[in-house]
């Protein structure tokens, strides 16, 4: 018996060990997540609170899709160190109720957006109170569109934005941030909960999408616009053929 209680005890530690290797990797970094979620709530309370401002849906739902899919990974060993890790389940209902509210319209729509806000700011907080929440998919979390939408936005800011060796470097930080977010993004498009992963051609142009994703952080990271630039344009060839075949 003791046997096997030590045989239990050495796989436990094996696979946290494992686990340990893997969030020396973790996709996208827990700098980037951090980043990511505190911008995304900062452009939803500004769209909340500016009565004067024309409430972008397409950016609102974005947002809570991005939200929630980083609201998942959160719990995970990798990014224990964030002040919200233990609370993503209830981060990720949070960010799925949010979503839900851009059919809404008017003063009620974006007092009820404001309150959401404070829930989600409630959650993010390092404080033991917060809400934790039940284990929610992937999927369910965060609309396939609106992480789309995202990679489509980070897809242009490259094209846009980044044309020379001089403005690479000039926004070095945002640029590893918005490719270290379309690396991810384009994995978690591909979870088993979504639409068509069960067809392998869709998972062969999301695949290439990734790989396209990946050489894009590379070519950001050596300062090379031109491969950047080029890896740029087959991502988002990849979009579109995959748009070609399971859109229409």
């Amino acid at each position: 018996m003791a046997a096997v209680w030590l045989t239990i005890a050495l796989s436990s530690a094996i696979c946290a060990f494992a686990e340990e290797a893997r969030g020396a990797e973790a996709s996208p970094p827990p700098d980037v997540v951090r980043a990511e979620v505190r911008a995304i709530v900062a452009r939803l309370k500004a769209a909340a609170e500016n009565d004067e401002a024309e409430l972008s849906k397409a950016t609102v739902g974005a947002d809570a899709a991005v939200l929630g899919a980083l609201a998942v990974l959160s719990d995970r060993s990798p990014y224990r160190d964030l002040p919200w890790h233990g609370r993503g389940t209830a981060l990720a209902h949070q960010a799925k109720e949010t979503g839900a509210m851009v059919a809404g319209d008017g003063a009620d729509h974006r007092r009820r957006l404001n309150q959401a806000v404070g829930r989600i700011v409630q959650i993010i907080a390092p404080t033991k109170n917060a809400p934790h929440g039940e284990a929610i998919k992937l999927a369910d979390a965060a609309p396939r569109p609106g992480l789309m939408w995202r990679m489509d936005r980070t897809l242009k800011l490259v094209r846009e934005q980044v044309t020379s060796g001089e403005q690479l470097n000039r926004q070095a930080a945002q640029v590893a941030h918005e490719t270290a977010l379309l690396q991810s993004m384009a994995e978690f498009i591909g979870d088993a909960g979504y639409e068509f992963t069960d067809d392998e051609e869709f998972q062969q142009l999301r695949r290439a999408l990734a790989r396209h994703a990946d050489a894009m952080a590379t070519a950001a990271k050596t300062g090379d616009v031109e491969r950047l630039q080029m890896h740029r344009t087959a991502a988002r060839e990849s979009c579109k053929a995959c748009h070609r075949v399971f859109r229409n």
